[in-house]
């Protein structure tokens, strides 16, 4: 394995497994925690043949156990299954001050007794606002937005047996439990539960290693779960709470090639501008909901077909009203936009598709005297100044509220209307009497096995906003997707999805392993891709002539081929995707193994774009 981090040393000391220590490694130092002890008289022979040299260790930096055998067992599971060295996940398991203190652990005979119990949240908002009704007496928080004195100050707590209940997002699953008894994750579906960095540990496969370490019960709450959660609780594996209740608002599903074939070419349903009107008239709030920001997600010469990509990523440009621009939502790139087509001269050029700005734009005319705000990542970028004024329509730039502001504007009523992306969902927000996804098939049609299960995710989050009307627009009123999410009808949602998974062999049906590289050679990286490709049908066979039985290994190899998004900040990207029901990690991590060391191994990857 790559950067496998576990060395050996000698010790004159006796030390416990756990300990700090500080190591030579090279002419550096470097800080080490002791994972496995032997006796040097028993290791003589292999020492002897041994192409190294032992070394001492230079000094203890800490005599108590910093990490307890659990958190190592659990350390060396998740280096093995996510395929990552030890060390970052070790070293996220300690605090930052535990290097420069020396801890000792209180004398306390009751903390053997204390019941712990862990809730995982997907988010620290959420956290927070879980911890605040506990109190800090009996309970414990863990995140990455506390202070490393904070940080100590909680994970002591859990140390010495004084918190009862650990409160955190997945961070808190390192933490150093004492008698841990139950494993709730809130909002299971949350895609936040997936790591993009070293180590890629996802907190539900994670969470199930440490409930079964600690021989504890798990619990996935959900109102919409993912479809492998459902899968391990109708097995028996976990228990899983759906909120099942039906809500009382009423549902509308605007079919916008109708909207078409009557001439209404707004982006704003004839049903919808009603309900609009009639929410503004008694003084009611309105959240209009887009996946995507600026204004058009694409510019088009009618002519020769010429489309503006942008020089460094190969993805088209997004047509942004404030301040007028093209923008690369991948590396942040940004040009005027053409007045002519830059390729034939042509003045036939067009903007398709729709965004939080044109939303904005439109609804502006239609309903000019309505208080209304976005919230996005643009509207984001531009805070400079905050005080406390209230939003007006025409806020230049400077005066922009902040994203606290605006959440607070419209919790007071400041705000009228609310348009937004994916961000509105993670806010503290009051139910509202008219709701409106302004295009569902943002999701639906992406090239991804789990392009369904986020459509009808997205559509359960989206109606929880709304206590009277919730409408959907969409060019795919028949999709199941929507209809199932429409009619909160998960059941019918989950046997229709894992009959269909079931068929094509993915999760739960398989492991998924997605592999990355990246080169600013479009040459090279392809190059690169296919060599690797070749390699690991070599490994797979090479392998599958050890074993004893005479059937091979069940794995099959996607690719290689480009990425979805191919080009990136002037990087090519190319992947290759390994199916696989191998049960055995270590005869998988054998194939894993050729892998260079510049390509990303990602286990049980969210998309496979």
């Amino acid at each position: 394995m790559p950067g496998q981090q576990t060395l050996t040393y000698f010790s004159a000391f006796k030390l416990p497994i756990g300990s700090l220590v500080s190591i030579p490694i090279g002419k550096r130092k470097a800080v080490g925690v002791v994972v496995e002890i032997k006796e040097l008289t028993s290791q003589k022979m292999a020492l002897r043949q041994a192409d190294f040299e032992l070394k001492g260790i230079l000094k203890v930096i800490n005599s108590e156990k910093i990490l307890t055998e659990k958190q190592i067992e659990l350390a060396e599971w998740i280096s093995d299954y996510y395929y990552c060295p030890i060390g970052p996940v070790v070293k996220m398991m300690i605090p930052a001050k535990t290097k420069s203190e020396n801890l000792k652990t209180k004398n306390n005979s009751e903390k053997v007794k204390t019941k712990q119990t862990l809730i995982l949240t997907p988010d620290i908002l959420s956290a927070q606002k879980l911890f605040e009704p506990h109190g800090i007496a009996n309970s414990a928080i863990l995140h990455s937005n506390l202070t490393d004195k904070q940080y100590l100050e909680n994970w002591l707590k859990i140390r010495n047996g004084e918190a009862k209940i650990i409160i955190g997002t997945r961070l808190a699953l390192l933490a150093p439990f004492i008698t841990l008894k139950e494993i709730i994750i809130e909002n299971e579906h949350s895609a936040n539960y997936k790591s993009q960095k070293t180590p890629r540990l996802h907190a539900r496969e994670t969470a199930m290693k440490l409930a079964e370490i600690w021989n504890a019960k798990i619990t996935f709450k959900s109102p919409a779960p993912s479809i492998e959660a459902a899968w391990l609780a109708e097995n028996k594996k976990v228990r899983l709470e759906v909120s099942s209740f039906k809500s009382q608002i009423s549902n509308s599903i605007i079919d916008l090639r109708q909207e078409l074939k009557d001439r209404n070419f707004s982006i704003f349903s004839r049903v919808l501008q009603e309900k609009i009107k009639s929410a503004l008239a008694k003084k009611q709030q309105i959240i209009l909901f887009i996946n995507r920001r600026g204004s058009s997600t694409v510019l088009m010469c009618r002519d020769c077909g010429y489309i503006p990509k942008c020089s460094n990523c190969d993805v088209p440009l997004v047509y942004h009203l404030s301040p007028i621009q093209f923008i690369c939502h991948h590396c942040g790139h940004s040009e005027f936009p053409p007045v002519l087509c830059p390729n034939c001269l042509g003045t036939r050029i067009k903007f398709f598709g729709t965004g939080t700005q044109k939303v904005e734009a439109e609804f502006k005319k239609l309903f000019p005297e309505a208080r209304v705000a976005r919230l996005d990542s643009d509207i984001i970028k531009k805070v400079k100044t905050i005080g406390t004024k209230s939003l007006e329509r025409d806020l230049v730039p400077s005066e922009v509220p902040s994203e606290k502001q605006l959440v607070e504007d419209f919790k007071d009523g400041k705000v009228q209307v609310l348009i937004g992306t994916q961000m509105i969902l993670n806010k503290d927000l009051p139910k509202t009497p008219l709701v409106a996804l302004m295009l569902a098939d943002t999701l639906l049609h992406l090239p991804d096995f789990r392009s369904n299960e986020r459509t009808f995710q997205l559509i359960s989050r989206l109606k929880n906003l709304s206590n009277r009307n919730f409408i959907l627009q969409t060019y795919s009123p028949e999709n199941p997707a929507i209809q199932f999410a429409m009619a909160e009808d998960y059941q019918s949602f989950y046997q229709e999805e894992i009959q269909t998974r079931q068929e094509l062999s993915y999760p739960p049906f398989s492991q998924l392993i997605k592999l990355v590289h990246q080169h600013k050679s479009a040459k090279k990286t392809e190059e690169n891709a296919k060599i690797l490709a070749e390699k690991l049908k070599q490994q797979i066979n090479a392998i599958n002539k050890t074993l004893r039985s005479n059937s091979l290994l069940p794995i099959s190899i996607l690719g290689p081929s480009p990425a979805f998004i191919s080009k990136v900040k002037g990087k090519y990207i190319w992947q290759i995707i390994l199916k696989s029901k191998i049960a055995d990690i270590k005869l998988r991590n054998r194939i894993l193994q050729i892998t260079p060391p510049d390509w990303v191994v990602d286990i049980d990857p969210l998309q496979i774009i």
